[in-house]
């Protein structure tokens, strides 16, 4: 059972090295593989949620948590120009309603914001979606913003970790390492499928 495990393990990290490799090779091929990791990643992360909804959560939706709850209140983006002011607001009426739909394509507008500070909301929102919002999350993880990048690495990190099958947690931390190169992220993703490979 050990020397499975330590296979496991040693072919995990194997897989790191070699995707590692490859991004230092092949930068064009990265551009290229990005966007269809992440389509991937959305229908993986989005097939096990839905398998999650017996439990009374609604298609799409993270069951309420005491504290949990994120709230950007006026006063963080009051002084914010007209429009980015608007993305905020729509992404607080998307957090009320827990509305994962309307988060998502808020988010996609949020993360082409010039303010880095717009972006952090959308990553401070998207957290409160947990696995739902990984592949946003992802795509945030490689944010020119240092702040930005670690806030969404922090958070993709407790999304996985709502991920309770093994095997879809490697596929998504797989997905991931394709799709970003960003080089904190690239730790801690492969931390998380050494984790998911030993499993």
């Amino acid at each position: 059972m050990k020397s499975k495990t330590l296979w496991i393990a040693v072919g995990g990290l194997v897989l790191v090295a070699a995707c590692l490799l490859a991004y230092a090779i092949r930068p064009q091929a990265a551009a290229v593989a990005k966007n269809g990791s992440i389509e991937e990643m959305r229908k993986v992360v989005k097939a096990h949620m839905q398998k999650k909804v017996g439990s009374g959560t609604k298609a799409g939706e993270r069951p309420r948590r005491a504290g949990r709850r994120i709230v950007l209140t006026q006063e963080f983006f009051d002084h914010l120009p007209a429009e980015e002011r608007k993305l905020c607001e729509a992404m607080q009426e998307a957090l009320d309603t827990e509305s994962l739909e309307k988060a998502l394509q808020t988010a996609a507008k949020m993360v082409s914001c010039t303010n880095a500070e717009v972006r952090a909301h959308a990553v401070d929102a998207l957290g409160w979606f947990g696995a739902n919002a990984l592949p946003e999350l992802t795509l945030l993880m490689g944010d020119r913003d240092e702040d930005v990048a670690q806030s969404a690495i922090n958070a993709w990190e407790v999304g996985v970790m709502e991920i309770d099958d093994a095997a879809t947690r490697l596929k998504v931390t797989e997905m991931a390492l394709q799709a970003i190169s960003n080089r904190d992220a690239l730790q801690s993703i492969s931390s998380q499928f050494s984790v998911a490979a030993t499993e």
